[in-house]
């Protein structure tokens, strides 16, 4: 298990211009972009961040610093802002539901995915929408720098 968690995390800090391994283990801590408010992923109330991307930021860190719990220092980042935050080392790792693509592997070394999901639409039962083509001419709601918001604009919305 050590193994692959360390692989992960090579995985993670060897991407765009990030620290290195072993400038995080000199440094004691390591920087990771987590959002403010996606439970159960992560969220930032009283006072700390927690959620399931927190606890695993956690469990890394005692990888790196090689068993010990090092210093794991929780950066808010928004879903346009995952890729910007490690382009300027801002963050060594980002864990805030980052869907791997074709366009951000050109820039972004990924992991083993730890979670899959689908995108879904969301509408009253009302407006009998069964397939993508019956949303032409509605409003769509999608936050930006998705894949969701990807997908609506590729599709001409």
């Amino acid at each position: 298990m050590k193994k692959i968690i360390l692989g992960i995390l090579l995985l993670f800090t060897s991407s765009v211009v990030a620290n290195t391994l072993s400038e995080i283990r000199q440094s004691g801590s390591v920087r990771v972009g987590v959002f403010e408010a996606q439970p159960p992923f992560s969220k930032f109330e009283d006072g700390k961040f927690q959620g399931f991307e927190v606890t695993l930021a956690e469990a890394l860190s005692k990888d790196i610093f090689g068993g010990k719990a090092g210093k794991v220092e929780f950066v808010p980042v928004k879903a346009s802002e995952r890729l910007k935050v490690l382009e300027e080392n801002k963050v060594d790792m980002v864990l805030a539901t980052f869907t791997i693509t074709n366009e951000r592997k050109q820039v972004v070394d990924f992991t083993t995915p730890y979670f899959a999901v689908n995108i879904g639409v969301l509408t009253r039962a009302g407006d009998r929408i069964k397939t993508v083509s019956d949303l032409h001419g509605k409003p769509i709601i999608a936050e930006t720098g998705t894949t969701g918001e990807a997908y609506f604009r590729k599709e001409g919305f």
